[in-house]
């Protein structure tokens, strides 16, 4: 995933807004036909683990997605559970759409990071709130257990790495923030350190630190 300073250019600008914001949809809804089949799926946690080893060898040209046929036909058939062959591995085609999703959020809040003087891109509440909930569940996946809660209100709370187990009250180790404060440090845009200096991020407990867990993708 690309970085928001990489986008101070006006030709990258234009790139960014009609490759991929733009395009970006119709290839992955075309791209559901070629995936699928019918195998035991990876898991979300693997799958996302291996995305920035197939950044470089992912950029579609713009004349490739010109020919592409109506991407329509391909998602009949398709449900929620049908394993479609990613570039990583197999995954369900609901978790691979999802993933596709937090990519589409994270550049969209790239594009308005690079150019704040102009109004931020949109980013429906819907889109937010899946690339939220996915993301705090591949920590827990990557950071089993119980010992801190991570609250990203309003969308979820989940407990994660390994510890003393919580069971009622106040939990001794919380860690609060923000949707696209919780997006930015799960994909490598802020670090924990910025974040807590910042007060985007509020940390309770002598073990409320996710610094050593973070990114989950970059």
């Amino acid at each position: 995933m690309w970085v928001a300073a990489g986008y101070r250019r006006q030709d990258w600008l234009e790139r960014l807004c009609g490759r991929l914001l733009q395009l970006r949809p119709i290839l992955i809804v075309s791209g559901i036909y070629r995936r699928r089949i019918l195998i035991e799926r990876q898991t979300r946690d693997n799958n996302v683990r291996l995305y920035a080893d197939m950044m470089g060898r992912r950029e579609e040209s713009d004349s490739a997605l010109r020919k592409e046929a109506d991407p329509r036909p391909a998602i009949i058939g398709v449900s929620p559970s049908t394993i479609l062959q990613t570039p990583r591995g197999p995954l369900r085609a609901d978790d691979w759409l999802n993933t596709r999703l937090i990519e589409l959020v994270v550049h969209a809040d790239d594009l308005s990071r690079s150019v704040p003087d102009r109004d931020p891109v949109a980013i429906h509440r819907a889109a937010l709130a899946i690339a939220v909930r996915m993301l705090a569940e591949i920590l827990a996946a990557r950071a089993p257990g119980r010992a801190v809660e991570v609250r990203v209100s309003p969308f979820v709370a989940v407990q994660a790495i390994a510890g003393q187990r919580h069971t009622r009250g106040t939990p001794p180790n919380v860690v609060e923030t923000d949707p696209l404060t919780w997006v930015r440090l799960a994909t490598g845009r802020t670090t924990w350190a910025d974040a807590v200096n910042a007060g985007s991020v509020t940390a309770s407990g002598t073990r409320a630190s996710l610094e050593d867990h973070l990114p989950l993708l970059s």
